[in-house]
C-alpha cells in the first residue's frame, strides 16, 4: 500500500488536501461574514456548512498528514481509528446542509408566501442546530464503535462490511449520503424547473411579471451549483468505492483515487461554490453584485404572481375579450 511504502509522500499529499480544503472554505466563510455574501439568514446556513468543511480539513492537517509522515501504522491503534471516524460527523453535516440549502431555495421559488415562516432567522438557526445534532450523533456513534472501513486503506473496499461492526450502523453510514444526494437533487431540480418556467409565464401574460434578470440568473447559478456539488460528491464516493481495484495494480493511482480524493472533498466543494458565486471572488460592491436576500426575492416572486393574475383578468375581461381568442 502506497501509504506504507511511501509514507512521507502520502503524508504530504494529505497535508496539501487538508490545507486546500481549510483555506478554500475559510475564505468562503470570511466572505459570507464580512462581505455579506448571501445575506444574514441565508448566510448562516453557509457559515455552518463552511465550518463543517474547515473542521473536516483540519483533521487532515493535524492528524492524517502528520501521522502518515511519522508512522502510518499508528492508524491501526484504537484511538487513531476513533479520530478517523470523526470525519463522519463533519461530512454528514455538509451533506445535510446541502439538503437544507436546496430546500431553502426551493421554498423561496415554489412557495414564496411560506418562505418568511419556514426560513425565518429563528427557524434557520433551529435547522442548523438539527443539522449538527444529527451529525454529532452520527459521529459519536462511529467514534464509540470505530469499526467501519475508511478510505485511508486504499487496498480495501471502502464499503466492505466487517464482521465486528453493527450492521445497522454500517447501513446508516453507507446509506445516509446517497439518500441526501437524491433528495437534494430532486428538490433542486424542482426549483430549477420553476425558475425556467417564469419567462414562459411572462411572455403569455405580461412583460412586467418577470424577476429581475440579475436576481433570477443568480438563483439559477445557485441551483446549478448545488446540483454540481451533488454530482461531485457522488463521483468522489464512486472513486473511493472502486479505487481499491486500481490500487491492486497501481499503488500511487489507487492512493490518489481513495485517500487523497477523500481528503480533497472539502477543497473541491469549496471551489465549486466560489466558481458559481461571483460575489465571493469579486471585489465589486455595486448593486449588481450585492446579494439579494431570500425574503426580498420571494416577495418579488409573490408580487409577480399577483400581477400575473391581474393581467389575466384584465386581458379576459368583456372589454378586452378579443385578447383571449
Amino acid at each position: 500500500m502506497f501509504l506504507h511504502s511511501h509514507n512521507v509522500t502520502a503524508g504530504l499529499f494529505l497535508e496539501f488536501a487538508g490545507w486546500a480544503g481549510f483555506m478554500t472554505n475559510a475564505f468562503i466563510v470570511y466572505r459570507v461574514i464580512y462581505a455579506k455574501v448571501f445575506g444574514k439568514t441565508f448566510g448562516t446556513l453557509w457559515i455552518s456548512r463552511g465550518v463543517a468543511h474547515c473542521l473536516e480539513s483540519l483533521l487532515f492537517v493535524l492528524f492524517f498528514g502528520p501521522i502518515a509522515i511519522v508512522d502510518p501504522y499508528l492508524f491501526d491503534l484504537f484511538l487513531a481509528q476513533q479520530i478517523h471516524h470523526l470525519v463522519y460527523c463533519f461530512r454528514f453535516a455538509v451533506f445535510f446542509s446541502n439538503l437544507v440549502i436546496a430546500l431553502n431555495r426551493a421554498v423561496m421559488v415554489l412557495r414564496p408566501l411560506a418562505y418568511k415562516v419556514l426560513f425565518s432567522h429563528q427557524t434557520t438557526l433551529m435547522l442548523i442546530g438539527l443539522t449538527w445534532l444529527i451529525s454529532i450523533a452520527s459521529g459519536a456513534v462511529n467514534f464509540l464503535d470505530p469499526c467501519q472501513q475508511t478510505a485511508m486503506n486504499s487496498t480495501m473496499n471502502y464499503y466492505a462490511y466487517r464482521n465486528d461492526c453493527n450492521i445497522v450502523l454500517h447501513i446508516y453510514d453507507v446509506g445516509f449520503p446517497p439518500v441526501c444526494f437524491i433528495a437534494t437533487a430532486i428538490i433542486d431540480g424542482m426549483a430549477l424547473a420553476k425558475l425556467y418556467s417564469l419567462p414562459i409565464v411572462r411572455r403569455e401574460l405580461s412583460s412586467n411579471m418577470s424577476l429581475c434578470s440579475t436576481r433570477r440568473a443568480r438563483e439559477i447559478r445557485l441551483c446549478y451549483m448545488i446540483l454540481c456539488e451533488v454530482i461531485t460528491s457522488g463521483l468522489i464516493i464512486v472513486s473511493i468505492r472502486f479505487g481499491f481495484v486500481v490500487a491492486l495494480e497501481h499503488e500511487f493511482v489507487g492512493f490518489l483515487l481513495t485517500s487523497w480524493v477523500w481528503g480533497m472533498h472539502s477543497a473541491f466543494d469549496g471551489l465549486i461554490v466560489i466558481f458559481f458565486n461571483t460575489e465571493i471572488h469579486s471585489l465589486r460592491r455595486d448593486g449588481l453584485t450585492r446579494p439579494t436576500s431570500g425574503i426580498s426575492l420571494s416577495k418579488q416572486i409573490n408580487e409577480n404572481g399577483k400581477s400575473s393574475k391581474f393581467a389575466l383578468l384584465r386581458n379576459c375581461s368583456p372589454v378586452a375579450m378579443p385578447n383571449c381568442s
